[in-house]
């Protein structure tokens, strides 16, 4: 790089573990930025490799580079942005940064911290990361350190009245709809449409539009939604919450499923037979169906309880919404909306990558069957 002339050299601290060193990091309100890189980098890369930390001039295009050289080979250069904050819409102006290297050069954004969308989409734009709490993406053609840290944002990095987190049945509630339904989306129509206070509305819309799952007018109405990418964000948080229990049907799956029409209570079946009655791809070994209440399931239809594994799993309704824009089969049976399919697929026990990926697939094709 033509403007990477005036250097200095970055203090090495002494070895510690990486907790201490994150202890150390972490410590006062603020991170020093300035030594995550030797603090953290110490510990990662294999023996024989060493590495070469340069701050630059505050007028320099970057603000520092990083050099790693392996045992052999070519060296490794990465140019490093330094942020106090990003967030996952800040990842096109880091896009447009890495077009303006220079062949054989790397660039490097580091933080006090990533969330998982943020790590999603840098690593999608093969952009590399680092942060104090141990999450490290460095990528090049000869060389890749890949490790997740303890995932913990500072205290100091939170916003008052902001929202951080996607768990819970109102949140849930919201995402439903706004996967299920089809854009533009006012606050007070979503609102109305959900049962959710408006302002609870605008703030889970704020983390989504902060997340680039979604995007907003300037009077707040959304009129566009990844709702893939809005699936996989949820269903992280979705299985934090999930109350399952399992039985055995002692027959045969067909029998369960027999049964369903006659029960008059809820239920909505997900997971990979659900999937596979819309796309399929595997045969299914077991149920997966939502209910009100796991014990009363149990009982009504006619379900033993075994020490083996089980091939009818129960899940308790975290709310009233994954019994709602439901499909049903020509046999009467209830299946949830793909949306809701989709989302468990990720995270339920015995899940398949081509189940989901067939699924989606499936959506993406009859998108005006299950999206209003």
């Amino acid at each position: 790089m033509s403007n990477m002339t005036k250097t200095s050299n970055i203090t090495l601290p002494a070895r510690h573990s990486l907790s201490e060193k994150v202890a150390l990091l972490d410590s006062g309100n603020r991170v020093d930025l300035s030594n995550t890189l030797s603090a953290i980098l110490g510990d990662l890369l294999p023996d024989g490799w060493s590495f070469r930390a340069q701050r630059m001039e505050r007028r320099a295009k970057f603000d520092a580079i990083l050099d790693v050289q392996p045992p052999k080979g070519p060296l490794v250069r990465f140019a490093v942005e330094m942020k106090e904050d990003v967030e996952p819409r800040d990842v096109g102006a880091f896009e447009r940064l890495n077009r303006t290297l220079a062949a054989g050069e790397n660039l490097l954004v580091v933080a006090p911290h990533f969330s998982a969308r943020s790590r999603q989409l840098l690593r999608e734009h093969n952009i590399s990361y680092l942060d104090p709490t141990g999450s490290v993406w460095l990528s090049a053609d000869t060389l890749l350190v890949d490790r997740i840290g303890q995932g913990k944002l500072p205290k100091d990095n939170v916003q008052r009245g902001s929202r951080t987190s996607l768990r819970g049945p109102i949140t849930g509630r919201v995402i439903r709809y706004l996967c299920d339904t089809r854009s533009p989306l006012k606050v007070r129509q979503i609102a109305a449409e959900t049962s959710v206070h408006p302002g609870n509305v605008s703030r889970i819309l704020g983390l989504l539009e902060r997340d680039c799952v979604l995007e907003r007018s300037r009077q707040g109405s959304v009129f566009s939604v990844d709702w893939e990418s809005l699936i996989k964000l949820w269903s992280q948080a979705l299985q934090k919450d999930r109350r399952t229990e399992s039985f055995l049907e002692p027959r045969d799956l067909g029998a369960f499923i027999g049964r369903l029409p006659a029960w008059n209570q809820p239920y909505a079946i997900t997971g990979a037979f659900a999937s596979e009655a819309l796309a399929p791809a595997a045969a299914p070994m077991a149920v997966d169906i939502y209910v009100n209440d796991i014990e009363e399931a149990r009982s009504a239809l006619s379900l033993r309880r075994s020490e083996r594994v089980g091939n009818v799993r129960l899940i308790e309704a975290f709310d009233h919404v994954v019994f709602e824009r439901t499909m049903a089969l020509d046999t009467n049976v209830v299946l949830a909306s793909p949306s809701q399919i989709a989302a468990d697929l990720l995270t339920l026990p015995t899940r398949s990558s081509d189940e989901y990926s067939a699924l989606i697939n499936w959506m993406k094709r009859n998108e005006s069957t299950w999206r209003r």
